[in-house]
């Protein structure tokens, strides 16, 4: 299964690999490394024990941070959100790297995807473009895309469940569907969605 299938994602956004650009090159850090945020640090390991959001700030920038919100946000005050942010709506020249959790319990999201610029990869990462076209789908578009299909995935599909992904019993507390967005470095262009689940209690 594909990452856009599994993700509910149209056919337009172009998912690279975990280990893109596979140049034989060593790096202390890969872009399509998810379990890595680079936290307004640049693209470098960041220690995010330490994180605190005072110093992590983007500094020479006003807009960055991070949100959580619920499956019934409306998509017109999302990407408003996002404007304040600093996001990049309208950038094509970007690259997607995916992953789904096994153990939505231990890792705390569901479905994810990061959103890095070409300039990023070429200058932060060092790893050529040439060959990565600019998407079809502009990044809001590719944001929008994720939310709609993460939706349609957890809601319609009959043997996918949210019930003991946050540990709820299914009575008294009731996982629902939710998101959260973040811009890890606002003056490096890079962003993240993923999707979570969180507990409705009586």
């Amino acid at each position: 299964m594909s990452q856009q299938i599994k993700l509910g994602l149209p056919g337009g956004i172009e998912i690279s690999p975990p280990d893109w650009p596979n140049d034989q090159k060593q790096r202390d850090i890969w872009p399509g490394d998810l379990s890595q945020f680079a936290a307004n640090k640049g693209p470098r390991r960041t220690d995010l024990s330490q994180f605190h959001p005072f110093r992590f700030d983007p500094k020479i920038n006003a807009g960055g941070g991070l949100i959580y919100f619920d499956e019934y946000a409306g998509l017109s005050e999302l990407k408003a959100s996002l404007h304040l942010m600093g996001v990049l709506t309208d950038m094509t020249e970007y690259a997607a790297f995916a992953a789904s959790s096994a153990n939505p319990v231990e890792d705390d999201f569901l479905d994810q995807l990061r959103l890095i610029s070409h300039y990023t990869l070429e200058n932060g990462y060092f790893a050529k473009t040439k060959n990565l076209r600019p998407q079809s789908l502009s990044l809001w578009q590719a944001i929008e895309a994720f939310i709609v299909g993460q939706r349609r995935k957890w809601q319609s599909t009959s043997d996918l469940s949210l019930v003991g992904t946050r540990g709820g019993d299914n009575d008294s507390a009731k996982e629902t569907l939710g998101f959260g967005f973040m811009v890890e470095d606002t003056e490096w262009s890079i962003y993240r969605i993923w999707s979570r689940s969180w507990l409705v209690t009586k």
